[in-house]
């Protein structure tokens, strides 16, 4: 397999699947009466936990997680 588009090639094989196991994650395991009743601190401490080697940037989960649960609420 040539790669001659780093770019592509990074959002086919990395930032894609990524993105596609986040939202089977959130559909399937982060329902909404979790987001609401759990600390925002202790989600983001058990999915950085489960998702370190897959977060992009493991540092905006905290606020992601935040406006979750005000889009839930």
């Amino acid at each position: 397999m040539s790669i001659s588009d780093p770019e592509k090639y990074y959002c086919d094989h990395v930032y894609i699947p990524f993105l596609e196991e986040l939202i089977y994650n959130m559909k399937n395991k982060l329902l909404p009466e979790i987001i609401i009743n759990e600390k925002t601190f202790e989600l983001t401490k058990c999915l950085s936990k489960q998702l370190a080697d897959r977060l992009p940037s493991p540092l905006q989960l905290h606020s992601e997680l935040e406006l979750w649960q005000n889009k839930i609420q």
